[in-house]
């Protein structure tokens, strides 16, 4: 195909390929202009049925025109095969923006994403047109989110009436995870269909993982949209936010009259997020925060957004600890950089020496540090050695993700009750999904508020970790380790 002209286009490159056929970079032969040309895969050119689907998937596409769905420019039929000659669009599909690239996106930026989206299916469903396999691989959109466009309007429709004799045992499944309950019990559908698969999309963009990933039957998956809530967002990725979950829990209840009736009604709660006035959230069903782990080789990826230093109380603490020792003669901490462990097997933390300013005794706590009398230092003391405190950790969880939230949770509720503190003897035993460390008293504030377990894909690499470590300043890694096709860190949050 590289290299054949197209309804006045010329083939460039291929841009991706699938089961029903494979979507090429056209270069208009005349004029500056790009089209993406998808065509019918050769073996199913002699399906006179097939060929007439795809014929009408280019009927439907000419009738829409709006900024947020994918225009049709031509259609072309020859001796080479059938074509549909589409508006290029220089982005990157929204299930590898999401895998790739971002992780769980952040409130604000999964907004303009998704207001894009349900602009484009709303003015569809006005049109009486039913997508059928929304999902992120279906939405395009540029590195600004000023570009959102829905993609393959007409092809869901096409797998669905062919009874699925055109896909291989198992090939389903990339769609089976966005469908609703009266899809997979093969009823007829309307635009509700639509709106639940929406939001089974939007928590996929909140949380980086889909909420049925980790089963692997379709029979498991069919169970579960069909008789349970999806989990709360917060369960996933605790940045998430809690206002959206309770949108995404209306837009995918089983029964569809309770779910928002039209996009523009899905829009309209979005948009009301932050209004004090709105009462949208009391009327919404919720769950209880459950755990959902993340099975090897879906992409699931954690992140750690920078804290705020007013909102860390470490800081305070250790703030106002400086205040008064600069009252009392101007002087300073210094600390040794933490130094980083890389292992396969299980780490041990590094002893990393922090030193004590003069004239604070060791443990000090700031409420009760009076203004130092210079002439009384003790010298012996300024390197006063590490206190004894019998403080210890051991977690487990049953995956990576509810053995990183027992971490943080219990790390962050030992680290508030004493800044002192840092984590020695560090065990992390993935085999076992396992943690545990000893906490031992230092002479100055740590500045740590927890611990994280953060993991990616080992052909990605732990994505999730390198930013961890960018918007957290002087964090440090006590422990790593590969397992099941993840690549795992244990970060010291500061």
């Amino acid at each position: 195909m590289i290299n054949a002209i197209i309804a006045n286009y010329k083939v460039i490159s291929v841009l991706g390929e699938g089961g029903m056929g494979s979507v090429y970079l056209g270069q208009h032969i005349h004029v500056d202009k790009k089209a993406a040309i998808k065509s019918l895969h050769k073996r199913l050119l002699s399906n006179e049925q097939i060929k007439t689907r795809f014929l009408n998937e280019a009927k439907t596409m000419s009738g829409l025109k709006q900024p947020n769905i994918v225009e049709l420019y031509d259609y072309e039929e020859n001796d080479a095969g059938c074509f549909l000659i589409m508006e290029y669009v220089d982005g990157i599909p929204l299930d590898e923006y999401i895998i790739k690239e971002s992780g769980p996106i952040p409130t604000e930026n999964a907004i303009k994403i998704f207001s894009g989206m349900l602009k484009g299916f709303a003015y569809a469903h006005k049109k009486k047109i039913v997508h059928r396999d929304v999902k992120p691989s279906n939405i395009i959109i540029s590195k600004d989110f000023k570009t959102v466009k829905i993609l393959d309007f007409g092809i869901a429709k096409i797998l669905d009436d062919n009874n699925r004799n055109l896909t291989k045992d198992g090939t389903q499944m990339g769609t089976v995870y966005y469908m609703s309950p009266e899809q997979v019990r093969g009823e007829a559908l309307d635009k509700l269909s639509d709106i639940y698969s929406l939001g089974v999309t939007l928590f996929q963009m909140l949380t980086g993982i889909n909420p049925y990933a980790k089963y692997n039957t379709e029979l498991d998956i069919y169970l579960e949209i069909t008789k349970k809530p999806l989990p709360n967002v917060q369960s996933i990725y605790q940045f998430a936010s809690q206002e959206l979950n309770a949108i995404i829990q209306k837009a995918t209840q089983k029964d569809k009259k309770d779910r928002f009736q039209t996009c523009e009604e899905f829009l309209e709660a979005i948009n009301q997020i932050g209004n004090p006035t709105s009462t949208f959230g009391a009327t919404i069903i919720t769950t209880p925060p459950t755990t959902v782990g993340t099975p090897v080789g879906t992409g699931g990826m954690e992140f750690e957004p920078p804290t705020p230093f007013w909102q860390n109380k470490n800081v305070i603490v250790a703030a106002v600890l400086a205040l008064i020792i600069l009252a009392g003669g101007g002087y300073y901490f210094t600390r040794d950089s933490p130094e980083q462990v890389a292992s396969a097997e299980t780490i041990v933390a590094p002893d990393t020496t922090v030193s004590t300013p003069a004239g604070v005794p060791a443990a000090t706590q700031p409420a009760a540090v009076a203004t130092p009398d210079i002439s009384a230092v003790d010298t012996a003391s300024v390197q006063a050695a590490p206190q004894s405190v019998d403080v210890k950790m051991s977690v487990s969880g049953s995956d990576l993700s509810s053995l990183s939230n027992r971490i943080k949770e219990e790390s962050a509720r030992i680290l508030s009750n004493n800044p002192f503190l840092y984590p020695v003897g560090v065990r992390l035993n993935l085999a076992s999904m396992s943690f545990s460390c000893r906490f031992e008293e230092r002479s100055a504030p740590t500045n740590l508020i927890k611990l994280g377990l953060y993991f990616g894909p080992e052909n990605v690499g732990c994505e999730s970790c390198e930013k961890v470590l960018q918007n957290n300043a002087g964090s440090v890694v006590l422990a790593s380790q590969n397992h099941g096709g993840y690549d795992a860190q244990v970060i010291g949050i500061r």
